[in-house]
């Protein structure tokens, strides 16, 4: 096969990668069909069983392309941790991470953000293995990020200490009208009301709790 016919292929898996992104986030997984992603890309039906094999297949590609590339950064944050400084910055990347995934009006976290919705409210077929394998490792990062100032802390105590914490920041999630009305402070640039939740919510972490190695 020539290169020429290698990059049509490798345009046409990344073209039907981005369509469905697009029509996931709109219509969610129940009401988004192959045909539907076909169409809007104006490729062959027959191309999206060739590169994905069945719709699942592509929704999870779609999820795993999209939440992977924003998240990767953070997978190993708490082994960073070696002082209270370091915990602090990772706390700090930790919630500017799920605050601007949740707040941020860019592409690149709308379509996450809207997926995830849809999930929570109609869950598809691959809600567990979305749970699983996507938000599960970005909770434990708080949690092992909190453990490491709260060792000494009950059980329930803390578990209940960390998802105060956690509430505080997934509260922002559901940002359709007119709950986007409450929860978005339009007198002053996104980034700066991120960054005005993210010092309120440390402030509440670092009140409370210091490294202990």
């Amino acid at each position: 096969m020539s290169d020429q016919n290698d990059n049509s292929i490798s345009d046409s898996y990344l073209l039907l990668l981005h369509t469905a992104h697009e029509l996931f986030a709109k219509h969610g997984f129940h009401n988004t069909t192959i045909r539907m992603i076909s169409k809007e890309a104006n490729v062959n039906v027959a191309a999206v069983n060739y590169y994905f094999r069945s719709k699942e297949n592509l929704y999870f590609e779609v999820f795993q392309e999209a939440f992977k590339s924003l998240y990767t950064s953070f997978e190993d944050t708490p082994q960073e941790v070696v002082d209270e400084e370091s915990w602090k910055v990772a706390i700090d990347k930790w919630l500017g991470f799920v605050l601007t995934l949740f707040l941020s009006d860019e592409p690149r976290y709308t379509l996450v953000r809207q997926i995830v919705a849809h999930e929570r409210t109609t869950p598809s077929q691959l809600c567990k293995t979305l749970y699983d394998e996507f938000f599960i490792p970005v909770v434990n990062t708080l949690h092992d990020l909190l453990l490491l100032a709260n060792k000494d802390m009950p059980k329930t105590e803390f578990r209940a200490y960390y998802l105060s914490i956690l509430g505080q920041c997934t509260s922002y999630i559901n940002r359709t009208p007119p709950w986007d009305e409450f929860l978005i402070e339009k007198s002053i640039p996104r980034e700066e009301w991120i960054n005005i939740i993210k010092e309120q919510i440390k402030q509440n972490i670092f009140s409370r709790s210091s490294y202990k190695g």
